[in-house]
C-alpha cells in the first residue's frame, strides 16, 4: 500500500471543485482509494505527462476531471 500525501493546493482545488461539483466526492474518494492499492490499475487510466508536468502522472476522475500526481522516495 501507497502513502499519499496531499499538497495544500491539492486540497484547496478539491473543495472548491466539490463546492460547485457535490457529485464528484464519491469519485474522487474512489479515486484515492484506487491510487493507495495499485496506481496503476487500468481503471484509472494511469499515464505520463509530457511539457510543462513531465515527470507527473495523471489519472482520470472522470470525463471532465483528472488527478495528477508524483511519486516521492524516502531518503
Amino acid at each position: 500500500m501507497i502513502d499519499l500525501v496531499w499538497s495544500n493546493k491539492f486540497t484547496k482545488k478539491i473543495r472548491k471543485i466539490t463546492k460547485f461539483k457535490p457529485e464528484l466526492i464519491p469519485k474522487i474518494e474512489l479515486v484515492l482509494c484506487k491510487l493507495e492499492v495499485d496506481p496503476f490499475d487500468t481503471s484509472l487510466f494511469t499515464h505520463k505527462l509530457k511539457g510543462k508536468l513531465n515527470g507527473s502522472l495523471a489519472c482520470t476522475i472522470d470525463y471532465d476531471y483528472r488527478l495528477i500526481f508524483e511519486f516521492q522516495t524516502n531518503t
